[in-house]
């Protein structure tokens, strides 16, 4: 079954893999959906260079397993071959002539191919099985309907202070609902735009230790909430205490 590509792809790792598929289907059509004479010879070039960068890292991880089998198999010999009496180094990586070593490319690749992909599936020639099949149609995972998502909070103590830890991948940050009353009455606390968030708060007066219940439900890039709540945790805050000591005289 031939694999699905989408744009963009999840992992830096595809991109080989994408940009070879996506220059097969392009080429033959390229005209069709104005892309110039010029944009598909830089296009292939860059190409060129991702595939040979990406089959060097290939090359040279496989070689560098070998040797480090080879070193293993010298000290501690190989259970799988108990005769074995001289292990032969590995042999290195071929050299490449530097003949065939591709031009370098401009750096910031990755805006100009999203800006081309951008332009070709909005071209009106454009249809969505050939979207699909040049691996340009939006992945899945980036477009998914949030409106069920529940976020994932993670509490934990942290000199005397509640720590909050809740992903916010394909978010702009979340809103932060606390409870001090163990009743169950939540208020809006805070926002956090980024993946953890301190509650700074000091207990009142004469208390050493409070309860503190938090749920998060998370927020779209105009600010506005989607999904349902997390799962309400709870975390103990305390008063931090300082230990002082004396070695030689000398407190630290």
């Amino acid at each position: 079954m031939e694999k699905v590509f989408y744009f963009p792809f999840t992992k830096i790792s595809e991109l080989a893999a994408w940009f070879a598929n996506f220059i097969l289907i392009l080429k033959p059509v390229y005209k069709d959906y104005d892309v110039t004479d010029e944009e598909m010879t830089a296009l292939e070039s860059d190409n060129a260079f991702v595939q040979f960068t990406s089959n060097r890292m290939v090359a040279y991880g496989d070689k560098h397993a070998l040797f480090i089998r080879s070193r293993n198999i010298a000290w501690t010999s190989d259970p799988d071959n108990e005769n074995l009496e001289i292990v032969q180094p590995e042999s290195q990586v071929a050299e490449i002539p530097k003949e065939d070593i591709p031009a370098g490319i401009r750096p910031n690749l990755r805006p100009r191919i999203k800006s081309l992909v951008l332009r070709l599936r909005q071209h009106p020639k454009m249809t969505e099985a050939k979207a699909l099949q040049m691996g340009i149609m939006p992945n899945p995972k980036a477009t998914a309907d949030p409106k069920d998502y529940v976020p994932t909070l993670i509490g934990s103590l942290v000199d005397g202070k509640a720590v909050l830890e809740c992903p916010i991948k394909g978010f702009a940050g979340y809103e932060i609902w606390r409870d001090t009353s163990g009743k169950n009455e939540f208020v809006k606390f805070g926002i956090s735009v980024g993946r953890s968030f301190t509650d700074e708060t000091p207990m009142a007066e004469g208390v050493q230790a409070e309860v503190r219940n938090y749920k998060v439900r998370m927020l779209d890039s105009s600010n506005k909430t989607v999904g349902a709540y997390s799962v309400a945790i709870s975390v103990t805050v305390t008063r931090a205490i300082w230990y002082w000591y004396c070695t030689k005289g000398k407190c630290r």
